[in-house]
């Protein structure tokens, strides 16, 4: 579990400025905020010599467990107004379907960097 403390730490920092940012910006989407956080965790989890592929797994779970909250948490705030990319209809969608996409991103990224080794 050591290997992934670090990039679920980097992952969290990227969750509380994007928090920060759409905090004092409303009405702003920031678009690229879940994509990367979702993507960092896993990528950063396979730059450990130990990591296999399961932990790179295990960092991109994380890595949309904190876009989900981030998300839950700006819902909450309503903090959620904004613009969205078409054809998504609604932010909190294209948010979750953002950090599938990076988690998906990342996990091949990572995947390819194991695989270098």
């Amino acid at each position: 579990m050591n290997r992934l403390i670090r990039p679920a730490a980097y992952g969290a920092g990227l969750t509380v400025l994007w928090l920060g940012l759409a905090w004092l910006n409303d009405g702003i989407t920031y678009h690229l905020a879940p994509l990367l956080v979702s993507l960092v965790v896993p990528v950063g989890v396979s730059f450990d010599r130990d990591a296999g592929r399961s932990h790179v797994l295990i960092g991109s779970a994380v890595g949309v467990g904190l876009v989900l909250a981030a998300t839950g948490v700006l819902g909450a705030l309503d903090r959620l107004g904004g613009p969205t990319i078409r054809p998504f209809d609604s932010v909190p969608i294209e948010t979750i379907l953002l950090a599938v996409g990076g988690a998906v991103v990342g996990f091949v990224l990572a995947g390819i960097n194991l695989a270098r080794r």
